[in-house]
């Protein structure tokens, strides 16, 4: 089981729930979980598509906009990963393989923990 307090910055969690129309309410931060779990492997693909490619202004982008949504919705391992990687490419420093793979194993982890905050009301 992934430990929620390592992986996701659960003040980031309560006050994107504490936005939701009402108290009973799960649209909002369910739908925002939606997205960040649609849309973070097509991210992932492409930003390994940008290592191996050894394109550095892709790798800042994918991974700064990567970067971003987690932090946005509090994955803040992936955010921090990326954060890294996005200094890097900006030096024309690329990724490795291993960094790369850290990200991807740290949304899986994000991933199993957002999936638990879906349709929860506190």
């Amino acid at each position: 089981m992934v430990d929620q307090d390592k992986i996701l910055n659960l003040d980031t969690i309560m006050m994107l729930k504490s936005l939701e129309s009402s108290p009973d309410a799960t649209d909002f931060l369910d739908d925002l979980i939606k997205t960040y779990l649609t849309d973070g492997p097509s991210a992932l693909t492409e930003l390994a598509k940008a290592i191996e490619e050894k394109n550095p202004t892709q790798v800042r982008h994918f991974s700064h906009k990567l970067k971003g949504s987690s932090r946005n919705l509090g994955a803040t391992v992936v955010g921090d990963l990326c954060a890294v990687i996005e200094a890097n490419a900006i030096k024309g420093v690329i990724a490795t393989a291993e960094e790369l793979s850290a990200v991807g194993a740290a949304f899986d982890d994000a991933k199993v923990a957002l999936e638990g905050w879906i349709g929860r009301v506190k």
